[in-house]
Order: structure tokens, then sequence, then C-alpha cells
């Protein structure tokens, strides 16, 4: 008796397959599956690094903050998270170390010749105070990195100066062993483009120097810190660097980060939206682990301080900056701009005859014009610009800001006629102008002319500048602007073009 072919799951396929229709059936089912997989792991691309990287220590938008800013809630991490801790600062003792892995002590800046600048504030404050730090970050089970710093224009001569090199390997490790840190945090700046030879001189430096310090400091770890986004064509090979340095610490200098509110570290705020905060990061982690193992990398808290002695803009009531007072002006016109510009250094007349509308224009707006205002915000602006009368920024202001303490990032520096500084600043002049969070979005709008005209005569309005101004006090008007010995100085500015203005009548 013949038997039955035994019809099997397998032979069903292949009969159905045997058909060329069938067999593209197949492959468009295939396809769509195989597409669907794709968008649903790569919906949250941010989520996949931020994850392995940060997850323990930056668990959430609300109760990350909550173990960064407060330690009696914030256990031990098992991911590593650093932070720079500003030299010429005294806020480091109220960091929440329990929650950091690293402080990055910023910084001991590097000449062009390999020395290490020992007559830096930065190197004076660390061998005063450093050793109570020091103290501090190992009761808490956290390290400490000395952070060795060099920008572009010294760069290139150092890396093509193998005795430079030499020279600064064996001062810095010496310094290490001397001071008893952790390790190294190199900040080697260099912004703009450069060629592939000049990133194999930096990448060899790199990884020279590493062992180094291995050799003679076997515990300790060599780290480079990077700015979260780096451009192509940059000194930086990021696979290479990888590979012959032991962390990459990724620098928060494109977005406001999470600082402490009102000074109180149990109270954090952000400085722009906080889902927005959490793709920017994610952002960032997502450039660099394409190019090296996520273990490489660590995440900066961006830790600059908590809050207590920055100089806030807090808009308050004032009594009202203008009564009776001598000189009204009612109007700028060109005779007046003519003698006013006839006034301010020669270099500056031309930038003084393009912005002195704008600063009369706010002045209006504020309900604080007449000539004796006018007079002391011309003054004011010639003393804080340098006289150049253009809006400023403040000297190498990104390094400023980690070196001296400035809230929300590096981002955050002086600018405009008056030095605007500090996140939570430039959140609450950009609210009380009607910007929203522009110049947290933009901090730059702060050095356009009639952003800047703008945030000056808030300021004296808000301040009781204007009032005090107005009735001639122009000495003590300097105090709020800044409490330093300039205020004779100013003042006798002011009365240089309050005299043109009584001209006027």
């Amino acid at each position: 008796m013949p038997l039955t072919p035994i019809d099997t799951p397998v032979k069903r396929l292949a009969s159905f397959l045997a058909k060329k229709k069938n067999r593209y059936r197949m492959a468009v089912v295939v396809d769509i599956f195989l597409m669907s997989i794709i968008l649903i792991n790569g919906a949250r691309p941010a989520q996949r690094f931020i994850q392995p990287l940060v997850e323990q220590s930056l668990i959430s938008a609300n109760q990350q903050m909550r173990t960064i800013f407060n330690p009696t809630i914030a256990p031990k991490t098992t991911k590593e998270v650093f932070a720079f801790v500003p030299g010429s600062s005294n806020k480091d003792l109220n960091l929440a170390l329990d929650s950091l892995h690293t402080l990055a002590y910023f910084d001991l800046p590097v000449l062009e010749d390999g020395s290490l600048n020992k007559a830096s504030m930065g190197y004076r404050s660390f061998f005063s105070d450093g050793p109570i730090l020091l103290e501090y970050a190992h009761q808490h089970n956290a390290k400490v990195d000395l952070t060795f710093s060099m920008y572009n224009e010294d760069i290139n001569g150092f890396l093509d100066n193998s005795s430079a090199i030499q020279v600064f390997t064996k001062e810095s490790i010496q310094q290490v062993k001397d001071s008893g840190v952790d390790g190294v945090t190199l900040v080697f700046e260099y912004q703009g483009q450069t060629n592939r030879e000049s990133q194999q001189k930096f990448t060899s430096f790199i990884n020279d120097y590493t062992q180094a310090v291995h050799q003679e400091l076997p515990l300790a770890q060599v780290h480079l810190a990077l700015a979260d986004n780096i451009p192509e064509h940059s000194l930086y090979n990021l696979k290479n660097l990888s590979q012959v340095v032991d962390r990459i610490f990724v620098i928060a200098s494109s977005f406001p980060v999470p600082e402490s509110q009102n000074g109180h570290p149990t109270s954090p705020t952000y400085g722009s939206i906080p889902s927005r905060y959490w793709g920017e990061v994610g952002k960032a982690l997502d450039n660099f682990a394409r190019f090296m193992p996520s273990d490489k990398l660590v995440m900066e808290t961006a830790w600059y301080g908590d809050g207590d002695h920055y100089p806030l803009y807090v808009p308050k009531s004032q009594p009202d900056p203008i009564g009776e007072t001598h000189n009204p002006v009612k109007t700028l016109d060109k005779d007046l701009l003519d003698r006013l510009v006839s006034q301010v250094p020669a270099k500056a007349r031309g930038a003084a005859r393009r912005n002195i509308p704008f600063i009369v224009k706010a002045l209006e707006e504020e309900g604080i014009f007449d000539s004796n205002v006018l007079s002391y915000a011309l003054a004011t602006i010639e003393h804080e610009t340098d006289s150049t009368f253009e809006p400023i920024e403040e000297i190498q202001g990104s390094i400023s800001a980690r070196r001296l303490g400035y809230e929300g990032g590096k981002n955050y520096f002086g600018r405009g006629f008056i030095q605007l500084t500090h996140l939570r600043n430039y959140r609450m002049i950009g609210q009380r102008l009607g910007m929203g969070d522009q110049l947290v979005d933009h901090p730059e709008l702060a050095s356009e002319p009639e952003v800047a005209a703008k945030v000056l005569a808030a300021f004296f309005k808000d301040n009781d500048i204007a009032r005090r101004a107005s009735n001639g006090d122009f000495v003590s008007a300097r105090s709020p602007v800044n409490p330093d010995r300039n205020g004779y100085r100013v003042a006798k500015m002011a009365y240089r073009y309050e005299s043109e203005m009584e001209l006027n009548y």
C-alpha cells in the first residue's frame, strides 16, 4: 500500500514560495516588519545613550536634580558624573559631593612653553584652598582632578615644540604628586578648523601624556574635556582620542544647564524647558557615542556654584525715579546728538552716533528719560565698554564662566553695555523686557545694541540708579552697577555729557 506524503509546515512553505508572485509577497511582509523594528528602536535615540551613561545620577527631570543638589537624599551612583569647580570661587564646600564622582578643579593655565602659569589666580587659589577641598571630597568618596588648560593662541606653538611638551608633562605630573589629587583633566580648547596633521599631533600628544601619567602614577586617570558640539575638521579626532585617554568629559557648552535656585540647593531650575534640555543632552551624547564606547563618556553636571554670591538682577518696586528734575531734555534732535557725540572719545564716535538713539528710546520706554539720567547712562556705557560705545562681550567669557563660577554654564558670561552675567539674570531680564526665554536660548542677543540699551534702561529703573542720577547723585549711582572705586571717575564723565545738554535750552 503506497504511503501518503506527510504534509509539514516546511513543505507547505516551500510549495507557497515556489510561485514567483508569492515570493514577492513574502519579501514585502519581511520588509515591513524590519522597518517597524527600526522605527520603534529609533524613536528614542537620546534615551539610548542617556540611560547607560547617566540614568543612575540623572534619573528624571525632577528626581535627578534633587539627588544632585541635596546630598541627604542622593545615594552614591554607579555611573560617572563630573563637575568643574571654579578656582577663584569660594563655594566649593556647598557641592553635593555624594552625587558627583569627579571634581575637576578649574584651572591651572599652561603657557605656550609648557610651563604652568603660577601667577594665575587658579594656581594660587588651589595651593591655598586645595587641601580643604581635597579632604572634603575624599570624605564623600569623590575624586579630584587638576584641570590644566590651554587655548587657541598657544596650542599650535605648543604642539610643534617637543621641549614644551616635555616641560608640561614633567611639571603637571609633579603638581599631581605634590597635591595628592587623583587625576588630570585636560581642557585644550581650539576653536576653528584645522588639518589632519594637527589632529594627529594632538592625538599623539594626548597618547604620550596619558602613558606618562600612568607610568608615574598608576592609579591616576587622564580625562580630556571637550565641548559638546565638536565641528567637522576640528582638532579632535574623537575615535582616536577615545582610544588613548581614560575618559572623555563632555562639557555642557551649547545649552543651559540645571542649577540651584535662590541659593537653595533643593530648588532646582532649568535654563530652558526640561524636555528640551534632555533632548539637547541626548543629542550631544549621541554625537559622541557614534565614535566611541559609551563607557568612555562622562557628562558634566555643570555645577558652577550654588548661587549664594551671585549678583542677581531682581526687579523690585522703586519710588518714582523722575520727579522735578533739572535740565529736562524733551527729545534728542540732531544738534544735541552731534554735541553728545563730540564728547565721546574719538575712536568711538561712529558707534556712539549709531547707538545713542537706542539708549534714548529705551530710557523713554521705561519713563526715566531726562538729561541727568541720559548723562549718567552715557558715562556708564563709556566706562563699561572701554570707551568703545559698542556692546561688548567679556574677554574670554566662556573661560571666565568656569573660572568665576557663573550660573548656568559657560554661555552666560558678561555681555552688553553693562555686563549681564549668570543664567538667572538672563532669564529674569528677558522676561522683564517681554522677550520670554529668548535671552536664555540665545544669550548672544544681549550684545545687540537695541537689546543692550533695553537691558541698561530696565536695570537703571529697577535698581534705583535712575532716581539717584536724576537727582544729580552721580557718585552713589555707581554702587548698584558695580560697588567698585570708580564712582567719582564715572561721575566726572556724566558731568561732561550733562554740560552739553544744558546748552539745549
